[in-house]
């Protein structure tokens, strides 16, 4: 399912119109690791075509009448995903010690709540900033971009979601994370700019350096 509904609105409209939203949904409250994560992947994906459910590179007659059809039928694969149920569990999953798992679900809760404030709202009213705010310190840096594009997406949709994520401490948390590699970097820029110079002297004195070292000639003293 996660190979098939990555490739566009066209094929991930198909893997929901065969019905395939619930079993994967189901698969979020598997033991297996491996299992949790392929479902979530493959919502993910689902989830990410909303923008563009209504257009595909596909363009043969054929092609386009599946498409209306897909279109009709779900015109919004996001929503598909949270109607699914989807939304309660990659929250439960994302709280997992696998660090994999943690990152495929909160990719696939950024690929849900970037579309609309509606969507957005779902996932925070389920209680995921608060979850992802605190893995904004994680050690995994693979991590942290996927929660903090997250975070970015729930946030962007108005001021309320915007205060929901201030209130977690995500804002603090960001930046002592960020604190190693910006003071790094601060220290790279201030050794770029000492100047540096080869010799005993400075350049405007090698002349001068040079003269004084310099013993006179003996055709010179006489």
């Amino acid at each position: 399912m996660r190979a098939i509904s990555k490739h566009g609105p066209l094929l991930a409209g198909m893997v929901v119109e065969a019905g395939a939203l619930d079993p994967l949904v189901r698969c979020l409250e598997n033991f297996d690791v491996t299992v949790k994560e392929a479902a979530a992947f493959a919502l993910g994906y689902v989830a990410t075509h909303s923008e563009g459910a209504g257009s595909s590179s596909l363009s043969s007659p054929v092609h386009l009448v599946i498409l209306t059809a897909l279109c009709l039928a779900v015109s919004d694969l996001a929503h598909a995903v949270v109607e699914a149920g989807a939304v309660p569990l990659l929250v439960l999953s994302v709280q997992e010690p696998e660090v994999g798992l943690k990152r495929v679900c909160a990719s696939a809760l950024s690929d849900i709540s970037k579309h609309s404030q509606e969507l957005a709202h779902t996932v925070a009213a389920e209680g995921a900033v608060p979850h992802l705010s605190k893995m904004l310190t994680h050690r995994d840096a693979k991590l942290k971009r996927q929660v903090g594009a997250c975070l970015s997406n729930i946030a962007k949709h108005n001021v309320d979601l915007a205060e929901a994520v201030v209130e977690s401490r995500a804002i603090p948390r960001c930046v002592a994370s960020n604190r190693p590699r910006l003071f790094a970097s601060c220290r790279d820029s201030r050794v770029a700019a000492v100047p540096t110079h080869t010799g005993c002297c400075p350049a405007s004195r090698t002349t001068t350096c040079s003269s004084e070292s310099t013993p006179p000639s003996p055709s010179a003293t006489s």
